[in-house]
């Protein structure tokens, strides 16, 4: 039987099942008939890309951070041109950009050799060179690119580096502050003209760079910190507290701050959050004599003293030069009554360090609970004649009247052979020792990072039976 249900619009059948299958505005002829088509189409022909294509597309690869491609096209662009001062300049970011630096080296030169004004090319060269360490050419080739481009704020900040590497401050300030002029938001130069100032013992600039690198970069765990030590160096340890907090919630894992942190701690005498710290900061690193140290401080501040020689000992196993260590130890050891090896440090901790009175107010203690007074006495005059050592003048006059005591004690002991003049050690409580901020100048403090002594004790007269020296420790 004859289908006729297309025959009106003159389709064959299987053109039907065709329509049913493919949307008509997507058929033609050429899915029935492909042969056909293929025969109609003319061949492509892919014309070879000239050194200027190639270049474009190595640039394009270049913004894409896809360097490998990028150096694939500037070397074809190069092989059709030799004569090609671009190609070789970008060719050679590439190649710094993936830390090439010798391959990045060489194209620069190739490209400052085929164009002498080259500003791009002197600047990628010495950041090639600075990493390189080659710090001298370095600084030649940021001058040159800045001499060539004189609105060239990184250049100036390479040359600021070079400097603060070299110590040159003043010059590192002057290359700082032209790159600040020229690019007024700059994150990194405000921190690094900060440490400058911070180096020449200008603190308050330093702050104020410091802060001002943080308000344009929030992220700045670097400038946190630089900014935490000079609040520390200025007394004012809360904020130091708050800066050290928020430099380590954006760093990785670091020692160093913690360390900060818990000295910043002990200024407040928050010696418990110190503790944790120094045990954090020994924990990350434990060859961590100042660790040690301060967590030393923090247990004999806690009365914690095992703890304390126990610490104290560490470091100075870690670092045998440790006159600090040796007389904190030797203020615990005579806390404990241990007054040989008390007096063992402080000797240790003079040796070390002969302008030291504190060891010699502290081993002079020793002297007196052990009853040798012509060595307590002695050690009084050595304290006498430091008086510019950074003990205020009522301490040298308390110590000096001490120090006369003692021998009008040890005259009257030998006159009359009796006990009734000697320092009473039958129902004393256990000697302490004390912190070094009530002794120590503000700034003597100032140039300690972690310090400890003997605390003034209460300026008092010295009886005929007196009552027992206290000695009160407090670690800063």
């Amino acid at each position: 039987m004859k289908d006729e249900s297309n025959a009106e619009f003159g389709l064959k059948p299987e053109a039907t099942i065709l329509d049913y299958l493919v949307p008509t505005d997507t058929y033609c002829i050429n899915m029935l008939y492909p042969e056909a088509s293929r025969e109609a189409t003319p061949p492509m022909v892919v014309q070879p890309l000239d050194a200027e294509a190639y270049l474009k597309r190595g640039n394009q690869h270049l913004l894409d951070i896809n360097y490998i491609l990028a150096i694939e096209n500037f070397n074809a662009s190069i092989n059709q041109q030799a004569i090609n001062p671009e190609a070789f300049l970008k060719r050679g970011d590439a190649y710094r950009l993936t830390n090439q630096f010798f391959h990045a080296i060489a194209d620069y030169t190739v490209s400052i050799a085929q164009q002498e004004y080259n500003p791009l090319a002197y600047l990628g060269r010495a950041i090639s060179h600075k990493n390189t360490n080659n710090l001298v050419q370095a600084l030649k080739d940021f001058m040159s690119s800045s001499t060539q481009q004189p609105l060239n704020p990184e250049a100036y900040l390479g040359m600021g580096h070079i400097n603060m590497i070299t110590r040159d401050y003043p010059l590192a300030v002057m290359a700082f502050t032209i790159a600040l002029n020229q690019q007024t938001y700059n994150p990194a130069a405000y921190l690094c003209l900060g440490i400058c100032h911070q180096l020449t013992n200008n603190l308050k600039l330093a702050l104020s760079c410091y802060t001002i690198s943080i308000a344009q970069q929030w992220f700045n765990p670097g400038a946190y910190m630089a900014r935490g030590i000079i609040h520390q160096m200025l007394g004012c340890y809360p904020q130091a507290i708050d800066d050290f907090s928020d430099s380590i919630n954006q760093n990785d894992p670091n020692p160093g701050l913690y360390r900060l942190r818990g000295e910043a701690y002990i200024a407040v005498k928050s010696y418990q959050l110190a503790i944790v710290d120094f045990s954090i900061a020994i924990t990350l690193q434990q060859q961590n004599p100042r660790g040690y140290l301060g967590r030393g401080i923090c247990n004999h501040a806690c009365d914690n003293f095992p703890l304390a020689i126990e610490d104290y000992t560490n470091s100075i196993s870690q670092q045998a030069i440790n006159p600090v260590a040796y007389r904190l130890r030797g203020e615990t050891y005579l806390a404990t009554k241990q007054y040989p090896l008390a007096i063992s440090d402080f000797t240790f901790s003079i040796e070390q360090q002969p302008q030291n009175p504190v060891a010699y107010i502290g081993r002079s203690f020793a002297y007196l609970a052990t009853k040798e007074y012509v060595n307590a006495t002695a050690d009084m005059s050595k304290v006498n004649a430091v008086e510019s050592m950074g003990l205020e003048a009522h301490i040298i006059k308390y110590f000096r009247t001490i120090g006369n005591a003692c021998l009008a004690n040890s005259i009257a002991d030998n006159a009359e052979s009796s006990d009734a003049t000697v320092l009473t050690v039958r129902s004393e409580p256990p000697l302490t020792t004390s912190s070094i901020s009530s002794l120590v100048s503000t700034s003597t403090k100032r140039k300690a990072h972690v310090t400890g002594s003997i605390e003034a004790t209460r300026s008092r007269r010295l009886k005929r039976e007196p009552n027992t020296l206290e000695v009160h420790n407090r670690n800063k």
